[in-house]
């Protein structure tokens, strides 16, 4: 690991669960019993009946991303995604009624109540300014987990803040775990509401961006799109399995930007009226994408914005334009969709100094052909070693594609886990605590590469393994954090 004896994880929800709980009260309050299923601190364990509903339905009945699980997975440096579901998801195939709200409970167990709330909800900014108070709730507020350790968590607003946190004394008996908001999905600013039939007055976007950017703890980034139309640019298809079934994400897939959504891009990039707030271009559509990097090469040359993409993996192929198998031999295992991305725009955020998440969603690190001949075996650190072989596949080839075009090739990649997300997890590596576990099995992939005579990295990227997986796990983000996230 770094210098640091800790994780960093760009991009999980550890409020999504505990939030929507919260409905289930009059107050929606934050609770700080550990056992109040309103708690952000409340931990739900995967225990054997959940692992093989996971395994056999895609459907996740624990909590992965909850503060006491960042803090026994060591997990002390999170950027956590604030988010109002969307209302294509509520408003689905299957009409507005309790048989409709099953499959969607299932899917995200946010509760009943909340999903009623949102069937009838009028403003998304509304529900995002709910979410962000909810955080604020117990910000600083010491808990103690099992009874005996003393731990809390703190909304910071700048990478001096964390440092602040980190080098704390150490005969200090409070661990803190440092989250920076982000935002995922500019639905949020009230655009979007009605799907097709949307059309939202730019004037109240660009106050609700304002705000946002004015906030005591304003994002870090913002996903620009998500799930469903928002008015600001097409999306990919992200959806499969139960939530493809019962929703329509069709209405804006693969367009570009609208007038609305340049508007929105430029005052959230102007440093004026609150701090910058930087672009995760997760969920854009491959036009959309496009047209940013442009954006960014006329409009913004001089100014070294880098490219995020919080959480995402690679999807094997070159590139937009050329979606042709890519030369690098992982790339045949990989997920085929441009939710996914292509080699040629991995080198377009290596070279803006730019950073990626890779995601622990197994339908997004593997297709499900590959996945098919992943080998299985009964004892845990086999099943441990080639499940962690789908996440090092992703890096090594990352790597390599970086290294023939002469970048750096270990620089630009973290882990952006997306727990607590509507995600299937890498059995094995079901929840945040497994962080310490996933770091020692790619260690020991990355040694068996690096002693493979096969390995063409040039001289200077062929580094310890043990320095390649503490850049990946961790000092990576911090530094990108420490040239991106100021005061």
């Amino acid at each position: 690991m770094s210098q640091y004896d800790f994780y960093v994880d760009l991009h999980c929800h550890p409020a999504m669960k505990p939030f929507g709980k919260s409905f289930n009260k009059t107050n929606r309050e934050n609770s700080t019993k550990l056992s109040d299923k309103s708690s952000i601190w409340h931990q739900q364990t995967p225990n054997i009946f959940k692992k093989i509903i996971n395994t056999l339905g895609s459907l996740t009945k624990f909590t992965q991303s909850d503060c006491t699980t960042l803090f026994k997975g060591g997990v002390h440096v999170v950027c956590a995604s604030l988010y109002p579901l969307e209302k294509g998801f509520v408003k689905n195939k299957l009409g507005q009624n309790m048989i409709s709200d099953i499959p969607l409970n299932l899917l995200t167990g946010i509760g009943d109540k909340r999903i009623d709330y949102l069937q009838n909800l009028d403003s998304y900014f509304k529900d995002l300014e709910e979410e962000y108070q909810f955080y604020q709730q117990l910000d600083g507020v010491v808990v103690k987990v099992d009874n005996q350790h003393k731990v809390r968590y703190k909304i910071v607003r700048s990478y001096d803040e964390i440092l602040s946190y980190v080098d704390t004394n150490p005969d200090s008996d409070v661990i803190t775990i440092c989250l920076l908001l982000s935002i995922e999905g500019m639905h949020v600013l009230d655009c979007g509401l009605y799907g097709a039939n949307s059309n939202s007055d730019i004037n109240l976007l660009k106050e609700n961006t304002d705000k946002i950017k004015n906030w005591q703890h304003s994002p870090f980034f913002v996903t620009l799109a998500h799930h469903f139309w928002n008015e600001l640019c097409g999306h990919a298809k992200s959806l499969v399995g139960i939530a493809d079934c019962v929703t329509n994400q069709e209405y804006g897939i693969g367009e570009g930007f609208t007038e609305k959504g340049k508007i929105i891009l430029h005052q959230l990039l102007e440093n004026k009226n609150g701090k910058r707030i930087l672009i995760d271009i997760k969920h854009m559509s491959v036009k959309a994408r496009e047209e940013y990097y442009q954006i960014l090469k006329e409009e913004y040359a001089s100014e070294n914005i880098p490219i995020i993409i919080s959480h995402g993996a690679m999807n094997g192929l070159t590139s937009p334009t050329n979606p042709s198998l890519s030369s690098i031999k992982t790339g045949r295992l990989f997920y085929k969709e441009d939710i996914n991305f292509y080699d040629s725009e991995m080198v377009e955020v290596a070279q803006s100094g730019g950073i990626m998440g890779l995601q622990m969603d197994e339908r997004r690190l593997i297709s499900r052909e590959a996945l098919k001949n992943v080998k299985r075996s009964i004892r845990r650190h086999m099943l441990l070693h080639y499940r962690s072989e789908i996440v090092w596949n992703q890096i090594q080839h990352i790597a390599e594609v970086l290294d023939k075009h002469n970048l750096p090739a270990w620089n630009s990649i973290a882990i952006g886990s997306d727990y607590d997300g509507i995600i299937d997890p890498l059995n094995g590596f079901w929840t945040a605590s497994e962080m310490d576990l996933l770091a020692s099995y790619l260690e020991r992939h990355a040694e068996n590469y690096f002693k493979n005579p096969n390995c063409s990295l040039d001289k200077e990227n062929k580094i310890l393994p043990s320095e390649v997986i503490s850049r990946v796990m961790s000092s990576n983000a911090l530094q990108f954090l420490e040239k991106h996230f100021k005061s």
